[in-house]
């Protein structure tokens, strides 16, 4: 599978500029060694900078003027470094231990698909990494020490998205994540992730050889727990973050009995515990929460004891609050975790009132002639329903029933 490699000329700065690549195309297998060299000539000049899609690759031999002390950051004298952010497939490093850096402003994001380090140091200067995997060979360095920071999906400060991170180990040495103070967000890690005070990145000696993280800062895994809702008592819907009590038309007066609304943490056995507060919305005197809107630290399967709720039905007319469950899990660096909104409706239907100065006697008759005329009993909404079978009416609920139809429709019957 052929594939278009771009080698990076050094001659400053841009990486969007395709006067700093060379290119070709690659075909076979390897570490890319035909393209370790390219930046030494200015045969296969690039007519486009790099993308998604292709392969970069820094060679070997010092980058032109440009220095660097790891404690004091980069000092470019020609701009000899990557600068504005860019975006590749994979990102190669020769086995040289001239270090390149990506360097930025403090916005700018650099979107590597596969980034391999051979005995290099690859830095992040004012900009921020992404990547889907991160392979570093012994005697390699990552450092992040001088990068941007910014939050990430789950509100963590962040200069770096490493995905699947791979810290080799050789002869006592080891690939070397250097944070300083910065913190950086994985999936999974292979190797050895020791964390070693920051200064000691720079005072070493070959008996001493390094390996590991550097600094204070965190590597981050995704957040494992799963925040959501225990119901009991009521019938409810989900769809996503989104759930849904519909209590449905409630006869006033009637006993729905009580019901309980609890936050839970859905994730399986082995999952983070989760933890946060309910904020509830749109309580009236009908509809209220009685308990706790504090969430307690809860394990995976478990859920907490939180709010009960008893419609009271002798409040006629629509009823509705919302919960929002706001969680975090600890275990992931006080990971933000997916708002949970619970919406909560009920209708009480009024019960019909007869009217003041209704001749019922009256009304019963024409309701009875009705019935001797066409052989149907005249239910409001269902007309030609048959009568009872047991041949009682009980006429103080007909009456109000007809009544009740009167105020809606204007008719009788």
């Amino acid at each position: 599978m052929s594939e278009n490699v771009f080698t990076w000329r050094g001659y400053g700065g841009d990486w969007n500029d395709p006067a700093n690549w060379t290119s070709a195309v690659y075909d076979g297998p390897g570490l890319y060694q035909p393209f370790y060299n390219y930046q030494l000539t200015d045969s296969h000049v690039a007519t486009r900078a790099p993308g998604a899609g292709d392969t970069v690759v820094f060679a070997y031999g010092p980058v032109p003027d440009a220095e660097h002390n790891p404690q004091n950051g980069w000092n470019l004298v020609n701009g000899g470094m990557p600068s504005g952010g860019g975006e590749a497939a994979r990102l190669l490093m020769a086995p040289d231990w001239t270090p390149i850096a990506l360097t930025g402003t403090g916005t700018e994001h650099y979107r590597i698909g596969s980034i391999e380090i051979h005995d290099r140091i690859l830095a992040v200067d004012n900009a921020v990494l992404d990547a889907d995997q991160t392979h570093l060979d012994p005697t390699s360095t990552l450092q992040l020490d001088r990068a941007a920071t910014e939050q990430d999906q789950y509100g963590r400060s962040v200069s770096a998205d490493l995905g699947d991170l791979t810290l080799d180990e050789g002869g006592g040495w080891g690939g070397v994540l250097l944070l300083g103070d910065h913190n950086a967000d994985v999936i999974s890690v292979q190797g050895d992730t020791t964390q070693h005070p920051y200064e000691d990145y720079f005072n070493f000696t070959g008996s001493n050889p390094r390996f590991g993280v550097y600094g204070t800062g965190h590597l981050y895994f995704p957040p494992s727990a799963i925040p959501g809702f225990h119901i009991e008592g009521a019938n409810y819907t989900q769809s996503g973050d989104s759930w849904s009590i519909d209590l449905g038309t409630i006869a006033q007066g009637a006993d729905l009995g009580a019901f309980t609304v609890d936050a839970a943490n859905l994730a399986p056995a082995g999952a983070d515990s989760l933890s946060g507060d309910l904020q509830v919305t749109g309580e009236d005197a009908a509809l209220q929460a009685e308990g706790s809107t504090t969430v307690p630290s809860i394990g995976p399967g478990e859920h907490a004891r939180n709010l009960t709720f008893d419609l009271d039905t002798s409040i006629a007319g629509e009823h509705s609050l919302d919960i929002v469950l706001h969680s975090i899990d600890a275990a992931a660096g006080d990971a933000r975790l997916p708002d949970q909104r619970l919406t909560i409706h009920a209708t009480v239907a009024a019960s019909p009132q007869p009217s003041e100065g209704t001749d019922w006697n009256a009304l019963a008759a024409r309701v009875m002639a009705a019935f001797d005329a066409t052989g149907s009993w005249y239910v409001p909404g269902e007309e030609g329903a048959n009568p009872p079978s047991s041949g009682e009416v009980d006429w103080n609920a007909l009456a109000a029933e007809v009544t009740r139809h009167y105020a809606e429709t204007g008719a009788w019957f």
